[in-house]
């Protein structure tokens, strides 16, 4: 593996969906069982075994699309909506955690030749192995193949992956509906929603860095903002985190705010939405917000950066 050539980008067939691959893989497969076989209408699979945290989106949102597996215990693949092309698939072992990049869907995938040779024993016999490759009938041992850098990194994801483990619900059928993956964004700060009198002049503290909502009812002035420009002597609800779901999304369309409140609030984590043209803002507790990550990433939703 060619490590000196990353970070790396790539991306589908139209051009609808970047992205770029933080480090080298952990290892790359080239897998010869029957289902990859299948999958990819070819003799082999070739994955990139990477941390999802290092896989940033840089234009586009794939679906996730629920797929069986030999084991039972299903797939998750990100495939983009428009031209249909597979980018990377979940496994049921590590879930959301880990993506498994095809890496022909890099610009430059002659950077990712197969570390191992998987599945061997259903390999097609036409297709002779250089004696000098790794390969394994059937699956190996992690300890005895990976780097210990790789070792290293895996060591670091066990507590998230205990996590994903203890909790997890994992689909085995494929007749669920595409699961609308959500770009967030998480905005610096800690924010507050204020309340004023129904009838009080927006105040001047109601601007500053941030994002800043104001809503008006017959009961009440609503305002959110960072909470560092609230008075203390201001009714208020403070020490919340802000999250953007980054669009633009058409008004139209529908579900989007429904795929991310729907894990949060399974796991009684209470939320407060603003809705702006372009998109929507949701707010936390601060507390819970590590929780919620792990819960969004979970359900498929993928955290950006500016």
């Amino acid at each position: 593996m060619k490590h000196e050539a990353f970070p790396a980008e790539g991306g589908c067939d139209c051009g609808a969906i970047r992205y770029r691959l933080a480090s080298a893989p952990l290892i790359v497969h080239a897998c010869h069982c029957r289902w990859c076989q299948r999958e990819s209408g070819s003799a082999f699979a070739l994955n990139a075994m990477i941390e999802a945290d290092r896989v940033t989106l840089l234009r586009g949102t794939p679906e996730l699309i629920d797929l069986p597996t030999a084991s039972g215990a299903g797939q998750r693949v990100a495939r983009c909506p428009h031209c249909r092309l597979a980018l990377w698939s979940h496994y049921a072992g590590a879930g959301p955690l880990v993506s498994f990049v095809r890496v022909g869907t890099l610009d430059e995938p002659d950077i990712a030749p197969p570390d191992i040779h998987i599945f061997t024993s259903t390999k097609q016999p036409w297709l002779p192995l250089p004696a000098d490759v790794r390969a394994v009938p059937e699956y190996y041992d992690m300890a005895q193949e990976w780097p210990a850098e790789s070792l290293a990194r895996r060591e670091a994801l066990k507590p998230a992956l205990a996590l994903w483990r203890a909790s997890r619900v994992w689909p085995t059928l494929p007749d669920r509906a595409p699961r609308r993956s959500v770009r967030l964004r998480e905005l610096a700060g800690d924010y507050g929603i204020a309340r004023l009198d129904p009838g009080a002049a927006v105040p001047d503290w109601a601007g500053g860095a941030g994002f800043l909502s104001v809503s008006r009812s017959a009961d009440e002035l609503s305002i959110t903002c960072r909470q560092e420009h609230i008075p203390s002597s201001c009714t208020a609800s403070r020490d919340w985190a802000c999250l953007q779901l980054v669009g633009p999304f058409a008004f139209d369309e529908t579900g989007i705010v429904l795929a991310v409140i729907e894990p949060l609030s399974r796991a009684a984590i209470g939320i407060f939405i603003v809705s702006t043209y372009d998109g929507d803002h949701l707010l936390l507790p601060r507390s819970e917000l590590a929780r919620a990550r792990a819960l969004l990433r979970q359900a498929g939703h993928v955290f950006v950066e500016d």
